[in-house]
C-alpha cells in the first residue's frame, strides 16, 4: 500500500523535461547496461516481490528440478524484459510519450496497488478475527 500512496503523490508532480543522453559507445552501453542491472538485483521491491510468488510455487516437497526451472526461466525473462524495456526507452519518441503520460500511468498504478494491498490486509484482518471467534 505504501508504493500506491508514493506512485499517487508521485501523480500529482509535474515532471522536469528530461535530458536525453544517449551513445553508441559499447563503453557507455556496457556501463549503463551494469547500472541498470546493479539497480535491479539490488531492489528490495523486487526481492519482496519474487519471494511472494515464489512462496506460492515452492512447497516443501517440490522437486529440486522445478526450482532451478523457476530460478533460471525467471532471470531469463527478467534479463529479456529489461533488455527490451531499455532499448525502447532509448528512443527519443518512447520517452517523451512516457514523460507525456508519466501522471496517469502513477495513478493508475498507485490505485492499482492500494487495491491490492487492501485486499491483503482485509484477507489478514479476516484469518485474525477468525482465529480469534473460532
Amino acid at each position: 500500500m505504501w508504493l500506491g500512496f508514493k506512485s499517487l503523490r508521485s501523480s500529482r508532480r509535474k515532471a522536469a523535461d528530461p535530458t536525453l543522453t544517449a551513445s553508441k559507445n559499447p563503453e557507455f552501453l556496457w556501463a549503463s547496461f551494469r547500472k541498470g542491472l546493479l539497480i535491479q538485483v539490488t531492489n528490495p521491491k523486487t526481492a519482496l516481490f519474487w519471494l511472494s510468488m515464489v512462496s506460492f510455487v515452492i512447497q516443501p516437497k517440490t522437486p529440486v528440478v522445478v526450482m532451478l526451472i523457476l530460478v533460471v526461466g525467471t532471470t531469463l525473462i527478467a534479463l529479456s524484459w529489461h533488455s527490451v524495456l531499455a532499448v525502447a526507452f532509448s528512443h527519443p519518441a518512447v520517452v517523451k510519450g512516457y514523460v507525456a503520460r508519466r501522471r496517469a500511468i502513477s495513478f493508475v498504478f498507485g490505485v492499482v496497488f492500494l487495491l491490492l494491498g487492501g485486499r491483503l490486509v482485509g484477507g489478514a484482518v479476516n484469518v485474525l478475527v477468525a482465529g480469534v471467534w473460532a
